[in-house]
C-alpha cells in the first residue's frame, strides 16, 4: 500500500508528540539535544562536501568548455565532461540528502517537504550511480583500445561514437532507474511508527504494511541490477589488470 501525504503527516505528528494515539517512551532532553547535535554535524558535513563537489566540477566544466576548440576533438575530454555533469548532480543530491538531518524538531509541514525532497534526491542518486559505473566502463574501454590498438584507435574510437555511447548510457540508466521505481511502488521504504508493534494500534492509519506479493519481482530486479553493476565493474577491473600485466 502506498503511503499518502496525509498518512505521512500523521506519522510525523505522532513522532513529534502531536498525534498518533499511543504513549511514547519519554526521551531525556539531553539525549534529544545530543542527537540533534550529531545529526546537525553530519548534515553540515554533507552540505559542505556537496557544495565543494559542485564548485570543483563547475570549474572543470568551465575549463573544458572554455578550451572547447581543442578539447572537443579529443574523446577523453568528452568523457571527462560527462563525469563533471554526473558529479555535479551527485553534489546536489548530497546537499538535498543533508536537509533531512537538519530538520530535527522542525514543523510538520517543513518535515513533509524534506521527506519528499529526500525521496527525489534518492532517485537522482541511483541514476547518477548507474551513469558513473557506465562512464567508468566507457573511459576504461577508451584507454584499453588506445593502449592495445594504437594504430586503429582513431578509426575505432570516434567523437560521434563516444557521444552515442554517452547518450545510450544515460538512456540505460534512466530505464533502470524507472524500472527500479516501478518495482518499488508496492515494496518501498516507508517510515513505520514504533507504536505499530502494539497490537491495539496495528490498524492505525500511520502503520503501513509492505505487500509481500511484490517481494519476488522486487528481489529479481535488484539481483539483476546488482549483477549488472558487478559485471561492469569486474570488466573494468579486468581491463586494468590486463594492461598492468
Amino acid at each position: 500500500m502506498a503511503m499518502s501525504e496525509e498518512m505521512m503527516r500523521e506519522w510525523i505528528q505522532s513522532q513529534m508528540g502531536g498525534g498518533g494515539g499511543g504513549a511514547k517512551i519519554p526521551i531525556a532532553p539531553s539525549e534529544d539535544m545530543e542527537w540533534a547535535t550529531v545529526a546537525g554535524g553530519f548534515g553540515m558535513a554533507y552540505i559542505a562536501f556537496g557544495i565543494l563537489a559542485i564548485l570543483v566540477n563547475i570549474v572543470i566544466f568551465a575549463c573544458i568548455i572554455r578550451r572547447r576548440r581543442t578539447t572537443s576533438s579529443h574523446v577523453f575530454y568528452i568523457i571527462i565532461l560527462n563525469f563533471t555533469i554526473i558529479d555535479t548532480i551527485k553534489g546536489v543530491c548530497s546537499v538535498l540528502f543533508a536537509l533531512k538531518l537538519l530538520t530535527f524538531n522542525m514543523a510538520t509541514d517543513a518535515s513533509m517537504w524534506t521527506v519528499r525532497v529526500d525521496q527525489y534526491s534518492g532517485v537522482l542518486l541511483r541514476f547518477t550511480n548507474l551513469t558513473t559505473i557506465l562512464n567508468v566502463l566507457l573511459i576504461t574501454m577508451n584507454e584499453f583500445i588506445f593502449i592495445c590498438y594504437p594504430l586503429r584507435y582513431s578509426s575505432i574510437v570516434t567523437r560521434c561514437r563516444v557521444l552515442w555511447a554517452i547518450v545510450l548510457s544515460w538512456l540505460l540508466a534512466i530505464v533502470l532507474t524507472v524500472l527500479n521505481m516501478l518495482t518499488s511502488v508496492r515494496q518501498r521504504s516507508v517510515m513505520i511508527d514504533t507504536d505499530c508493534e502494539n497490537e491495539s494500534l496495528i490498524n492505525a492509519s500511520f502503520c503501513i504494511k509492505h505487500q509481500e506479493t511484490s517481494l519476488f519481482h522486487y528481489f529479481v530486479f535488484h539481483m539483476f541490477l546488482i549483477a549488472f553493476c558487478v559485471i561492469c565493474l569486474a570488466f573494468t577491473a579486468g581491463c586494468y589488470v590486463y594492461l598492468y600485466r
